[in-house]
Parts: C-alpha cells; structure tokens; sequence
C-alpha cells in the first residue's frame, strides 16, 4: 500500500469519527463551556506534537516522545472517552498536515500508534476501574511503538525494524510513566471541574 492510499484510508477514518462524534451530541446538546474546554485542550495537544516534531527524531525515523498524550489522558479521565478520542483523532490528522507528513510513512505511523495507544488505554480505562492512570499511560505509550514499528515494517518489508522495538519500550515506559504522573497530579487538581463550575457561574450571572 502506497501512502497516499494509506493517508486517505486515515483521511477517511478520522472524518466518519469526527461526524460521528458531533451527531452523538447533537442529540443530547453540548455546553458551549464544554465545547470550549475541548478547543482548548485540542489546541494544546497540537502544539505539544508540534513542539515534539522540532526535536529531531531517534531510534527510528517518526519516533516522537509522546507528551500529547497527556493532554489525552486529562481529557479521558476528567471528560470521558469521546471527547479524548475526539481530540486524538483531531490532533494527529491535523498535526501531520500541518507537518506536511499525512502521505507519507511517517503520517501513517502517528496514526498507527494513535489508534493502537488509544485503544489500549480506553480498554484499560472501561474494563479496569482500580487501574493506576500511571499504567494506563505506560500501556499506551508501549502501544503506540508496537503501532509505529508494524507500520514501519510495512513500508520497509524489512524484518530488522523489530529490532528497535525493545529500546523503543524500554525508553517509552518512562516518557509514558511520566506522562501518567504529570496527567494524574493535574488531575488531583481538579481544574476542569473547576472551569466548568466557573463557566456555569458566569453563564448563570449573565442570564440573571
């Protein structure tokens, strides 16, 4: 499969779950606090991932550390899973256009690992209520190389790729250990809840 195939089957993917998403609320309604907050957190995901496209890449070519996925965690625990996949989908797709890398090896492997990351963590997060979010990011964070270097080898037809794989988790359960720290004290803080509370005040004020 050539990348412009694989950038359009992505293209494709993350357009039905965005509609996807927005015709679920449309039905039950969406705060325009809420709608807000998520801009917010998007666009702090995206200038993470970009930050980390300035850092020149290791290990293999597309390997990024991966501190987006803080913002993810933030918005799977203090909003809930659409919303985190929401802003997932959002932050990879625009990301890699603004990179300009959609069609090419790398733009498939941020989608790659995006999916598989995410998909481990909201597993975890659904089936596994006792789960440290610690874990949870390391799994995502050890998910998202398994994604990357499948689609590498796929690109590659080269079996060595495999080879990085041990140093990529190796390195990937610290960057996703601290990941899951930074998130959970962030947490603890409570500072969604607490834009929300103070959204909903202000709103109340202006229509008193």
């Amino acid at each position: 499969m050539s990348p412009l195939y694989g950038g359009l089957i992505a293209l494709g993917a993350s357009l039905i779950l965005i509609v996807l998403y927005a015709f679920s609320f449309r039905k039950g309604g969406i705060s325009v606090q809420k709608m807000v907050l998520i801009g917010m957190l998007l666009a702090l995901a995206i200038t993470v991932s970009m930050f980390e496209g300035m850092i020149p890449d290791f290990i293999v070519p597309g390997f990024k550390l991966g501190f987006a996925n803080i913002v993810i965690l933030i918005i799977l625990y203090g909003l809930g899973w659409k919303e985190a996949l929401f802003v997932d989908v959002l932050r990879v797709l625009l990301t890699t256009l603004l990179r300009g890398t959609f069609l090419s090896m790398g733009g498939a492997m941020s989608f790659a690992g995006m999916a598989l990351s995410f998909l481990g963590m909201f597993l975890l997060y659904l089936l596994w209520k006792k789960c440290s979010i610690i874990f949870v990011s390391i799994i995502g964070a050890i998910l998202h190389d398994v994604g990357q270097i499948l689609v590498a080898f796929f690109f590659m037809e080269n079996s060595l790729i495999f080879t990085y794989l041990p140093l990529m988790v190796l390195v990937s359960f610290g960057t996703g250990a601290l990941a899951g720290i930074i998130a959970h004290h962030i947490l603890k803080r409570n500072l969604i809840q607490r834009y929300k509370s103070k959204s909903g005040e202000e709103n109340q004020i202006a229509q008193e």
